[in-house]
């Protein structure tokens, strides 16, 4: 019997463009910030984030 994980997707594809959001306003405000500068660590980690849900995501497809 196939398990459904169509509610995983689905919480899975919110986080995701929960986390592009809060990338597109991490952008925002490191704009014209010198390296090191908080917001851009904060940026840095919101990318990390999202390749990480797009890994889970692609591994996730693949295996079913």
């Amino acid at each position: 019997m196939a398990i459904d994980r169509s509610g995983e997707r689905a919480a899975l594809d919110t986080e995701v463009e929960d986390t592009q959001d809060t990338i597109a306003k991490l952008r925002e405000a490191a704009e014209g910030t010198p390296p090191g500068h908080s917001s851009r660590v904060a940026l840095k980690k919101a990318e990390e984030k999202l390749a990480e849900l797009v890994k889970h995501i692609t591994r996730r497809d693949r295996t079913g």
